[in-house]
């Protein structure tokens, strides 16, 4: 930690992204609505403007046979300002017959794709193109082993389709056909426009593999056939996935784990965290230069861990949090150690704040300074001691505040009645695991 203040990364969350965006470059097949290769800008525009709107945190660029769309995606995107990732891919006619998402780490450029299509085999003049028959030298292993040389990841596209995907091949060449690509392939995942239809019919080949829903963001023609690639229909549908960076190390771990990291539409929503109390963030102001201050730390959804060597200061975020909750151990020795914590590191007149949401989705900010010069005794320093009594009038000595998310101030609300925790820290365990007494003092409250 530094001086600065800043936000650490929020880890792990569910991020909603759509793996199979086609954009202008997939040349014939994508509807341009009359714009003419001289505003093409227009279109990368409305991609990024569009994927914002729909709430998505990233996109895979996977036009058919090239990667032409990536640069002018990503300067697009940075323009925009959107927030938005932009994974680098390709949607890739193998000699089989059917088609294959590639995705690349983020840094992948336009003219690697293109580098590395024409290294399996690809002509030049068929980039972008899907009406040509593709080479022999472009199997589903050479795919394979030519997507593991970039760290990439190799995906069978929309799979529950009938046309041109590796299960609508068995149809042609039989179940065996389909079963001896997978064995060889080895792919990291199943993409699918419709999770229900593709395990109602092919539930035999997908077991053991992770499975997520994309756009494909085909255009639906009035009559209900499927029509041209379209920036319109990006996100429809679209998969929650679970990750701290997305790119392709991220999504590797998704398709690793994909019972906890992947959530398909009506699995998960944003919404499922509002009746989880849980606390937000913890903002810390020192008055005595302590490394902490000016820090805030922003709280994951699911489990927090504080890594560092010992003196680093892990414990000292339990501390804080105790004293803005107004929480004081039930042990002499505790107690003393905590206060002599905070004159330490916190100072007089440091202040600590914290964000929680309730069991009811409300949300709080809380506040208190430590301030013990308002008792009658000076100030402590460790060394001297500390008996129970003083302890605890140090810790009256201030109350924690209670506002609004908007700044309004709460003067009839409590914090400890507000969000009540049950907190213990290392020291505190091992005193309580050689104390039946403090034992039974810490059960007690809980009933």
């Amino acid at each position: 930690m530094n001086n600065n203040s800043k936000n650490l990364q929020e880890g792990i969350q569910f991020k909603k992204l759509d793996l199979h965006v086609h954009t202008y470059k997939s040349y014939n097949d994508f509807e341009r609505d009359g714009v003419s290769d001289n505003d093409l800008q227009q279109l990368a525009d409305k991609i990024c403007q569009t994927a914002k709107d729909k709430g998505l945190s990233g996109i895979a660029i996977t036009d058919h046979n090239t990667g032409e769309a990536v640069d002018e995606i990503k300067t697009a995107n940075e323009k925009l300002k959107t927030g938005l990732t932009i994974i680098p891919g390709t949607e890739v006619d193998v000699f089989e017959g059917f088609h294959v998402i590639c995705l690349f780490p983020n840094k992948t450029t336009s003219a690697q794709i293109r580098d590395w299509l024409i290294g399996l085999g690809m002509d030049a003049s068929n980039i972008g193109k899907t009406d040509f028959a593709p080479s022999k030298n472009t199997t589903l292993q050479a795919v394979r082993e030519s997507v593991d040389k970039l760290n990439g990841l190799m995906v069978a596209a929309h799979a529950d389709s009938s046309n041109q995907s590796l299960f609508s091949a068995k149809k042609s060449s039989g179940s065996k056909f389909v079963e001896g690509k997978m064995d060889v392939a080895k792919f990291d995942a199943i993409e699918t426009k419709n999770i229900q239809r593709l395990k109602s019919n092919y539930s035999q080949f997908i077991e053991g593999y992770a499975i997520y829903q994309a756009s494909d963001n085909h255009r639906q023609n009035q009559d209900g056939t499927q029509g041209k690639h379209c920036y319109s229909t990006i996100g429809e549908p679209y998969t929650w996935f679970k990750l701290d960076e997305i790119s392709v190390d991220g999504l590797r771990q998704c398709f690793i784990d994909p019972e906890v990291r992947i959530k398909q539409i009506d699995e998960w929503k944003p919404e499922m965290l509002d009746g989880v109390p849980r606390i937000l963030s913890l903002e810390i102001k020192t008055k005595n230069g302590f490394f902490a201050d000016g820090e805030k730390f922003i709280f994951n959804t699911d489990i927090n861990s504080f890594l560092g060597g010992k003196g680093a200061g892990k414990s000292l975020v339990l501390e804080y949090l105790r004293f803005v909750l107004n929480d004081i151990a039930n042990d002499d020795y505790i107690k003393q150690d905590s206060v002599y914590k905070l004159i330490a590191t916190l100072g007089c007149g440091g202040k600590v704040i914290i964000q929680v949401q309730t069991e009811h989705g409300d949300i709080y900010v809380f506040a208190r300074e430590f301030d013990p010069k308002k008792i009658s005794e000076p100030v402590i320093t460790r060394g001297q001691k500390l008996t129970p009594e003083l302890c605890e009038r140090i810790f009256a000595s201030s109350q924690t505040s209670v506002a609004s998310k908007d700044g309004v101030l709460k003067p009839n609300l409590d914090a400890r009645q507000l969000f009540p925790i049950v907190a213990y820290s290392q020291t505190e365990i091992f005193t309580l695991a050689r104390d039946k007494q403090s034992q039974l003092k810490s059960i007690k409250p809980s009933f």
